[in-house]
């Protein structure tokens, strides 16, 4: 009888993931925007590629270089002042001016990316920094007329299609008109006291914006109509002119109703193309501070965070390799392929997707840490992309010591506040960096869509040949058919009511996790 329960209960579970996307118009208030419907191919992707990339990586110093070159105080503006010259005269604009992209080759990039096995590659269209990659209708700061003088969004996308990806897009510019505000201030000490910045320049306005004095580190608190209508006609024009199937947004849902017009705007070009929508809305579970937030408008996302147990609707966790833009650092910062592996096995398993970083250098390509990685995880995927790939949650996500340390966290945890940040989210979620590695005894699952085929995770490799997996007792699964091991073949097995057992090869067909494929009965 239990088995009878589970299977329905993995059934109308795919039915629920998989459903199809009502064609019915979206219009821009909260009720409409929720009967947003994951659509399937993200569902069945996931693994993306995200692509930090722009003129902040020149300095070599991250990605809040071109607010914290404002800063008297940090070493973001000793190092710009020893090696560009005072921000009064060479500022953030002549950073821009030396990002040249001259060795960026999109097409060689996205066929890397595609057999290490991403099913959509996510470019960043705009950062904090107020600087378009794209050939922008309505704004003069962007990539084609500075810079590099290309259009690198449209490049990405046309070498995402040629691939068969989908090809998504990612704007951080809401929080932009206070966070580039320090531009707009002077030295108050030393020899060039009272000095103002180059961002102050009414020539410069474009750029750094206009002088307000709010220089809030997050959404802005009181934005100007002008740069509102600047964000909302930017949004409209990548959306119209590069049609990508993803928005992320670094954070909620910003300026009311505005930013509410535009994933209505999103969804129905979207429906207008396809005939039912088949696009998403990316975003955070946070709010005040990033805008205003309300479940099931799109896919929620957690920052370099994942979730302590499965989730009923198909979700994202966005992290780096490393850090967020290439700054030049040692490899050695950079996250070991076994820990990508498994925090991925592990999101997969409670229905999440991996959106995960990719650090160009200032040229366009990547480094060799960064190849060799990707061709190590190209290894894995060939041998268990079967049991990642069009997958579906199980009746349980895993099994083993990390379930325990899971459950022990979520009793000494806050729920509701996570590193002095809001979220809106009654389960309980970390960061991903601060994960324990999984062992042999830990086990996680995933399901075809027909719910026919159960794949079983070993996250290390026994030391033992003997391998019991006590969540596939019969009472559970109902009679097995036949059982291999994904690289390998076919392994000796039985079961009964403590579980499955099996009897495991000399050595492991894959230098990371290894998955088992369970046929049923």
């Amino acid at each position: 009888m239990k088995f009878i329960k589970n299977l329905l209960f993995t059934a109308l579970a795919i039915l629920t993931f998989s459903s199809v996307q009502a064609s019915e118009k979206f219009e821009p208030t909260w009720e409409s925007l929720q009967k947003f419907e994951t659509p399937e191919w993200y569902s069945d992707a996931k693994l993306g590629i995200f692509l930090h990339w722009g003129p902040q990586t020149i300095p070599r110093m991250g990605g809040w270089y071109p607010r914290n070159m404002y800063n008297e105080e940090h070493k973001a503006y000793k190092s710009h002042l020893k090696n560009f010259g005072h921000p009064s005269e060479v500022g953030y604009k002549d950073i821009i001016a030396m990002w040249k992209a001259e060795k960026f080759a999109a097409d060689n990039l996205v066929q890397v990316f595609k057999r290490a096995g991403a099913g959509f590659i996510v470019p960043v269209a705009t950062h904090h920094d107020n600087f378009d990659h794209w050939n922008s209708v309505h704004h003069d700061w962007n990539s084609v007329k500075k810079g590099p003088r290309k259009d690198i969004v449209g490049l990405w996308r046309d070498a995402t299609l040629k691939q068969g990806l989908r090809f998504g897009v990612s704007t951080h510019l809401a929080r932009s008109y206070s966070w580039f505000q320090p531009s707009h201030g002077a030295d108050t000490k030393g020899p060039f006291k009272g000095l103002a910045y180059d961002g102050s320049k009414p020539e410069n306005q474009g750029l750094y914006h206009e002088t307000h004095g709010d220089t809030y580190l997050f959404y802005p608190k009181n934005p100007s109509k002008a740069f509102v209508a600047s964000w909302k006609n930017r949004h409209l024009d990548l959306i119209d002119n590069y049609q990508p199937d993803l928005l992320y947004w670094d954070g909620a849902v910003p300026f009311e109703e505005v930013g509410r017009d535009i994933v209505a705007h999103l969804y129905n070009e979207n429906i207008k193309r396809n005939g039912n929508n088949e696009a998403l809305l990316c975003y955070k579970p946070i709010r005040g501070t990033h805008g205003d937030f309300r479940d099931g408008i799109g896919v929620m996302d957690l920052e370099r965070g994942t979730f302590l147990k499965a989730q009923k609707t198909t979700w994202q966790n966005d992290t780096s390799i490393g850090p967020w833009f290439w700054d030049g650092r040692a490899r050695k910062d950079y996250r070991q392929v076994n820990e990508i592996v498994d925090m991925f096995v592990d999101l997969v398993s409670k229905n999440g997707v991996l959106l995960m970083n990719i650090p160009l250098k200032p040229d366009g390509k990547m480094d060799e840490t960064t190849r060799a990685m990707l061709a190590k995880l190209t290894a894995w995927t060939t041998i268990n992309g079967e049991a990642i790939f069009k997958t579906r949650p199980w009746i349980k996500y895993g099994e083993g010591p990390s379930i325990h340390q899971a459950k022990r966290a979520a009793h000494a945890v806050d729920t509701k506040v996570v590193e002095g940040v809001v979220f809106e989210t009654k389960d309980i979620h970390v960061r991903d960096t601060k994960l324990d590695p999984l062992g042999s005894q830990d086990i996680r699952f995933t399901a075809s869509k027909d719910a026919s085929i159960i794949y079983a995770f070993v996250m290390d490799w026994p030391s033992d040949e003997d391998l019991l997996i006590s969540s596939l007792s019969q009472e559970n699964t109902g009679a097995i058919a036949a059982v291999e091991l994904l690289g390998h073949g076919t392994v000796s097995w039985s079961q009964d009511s403590a579980g499955l057992k099996l009897k495991l090869p000399a050595s492991a067909p894959s230098d990371y996790a290894s998955a088992f494929k369970i046929k049923l009965k």
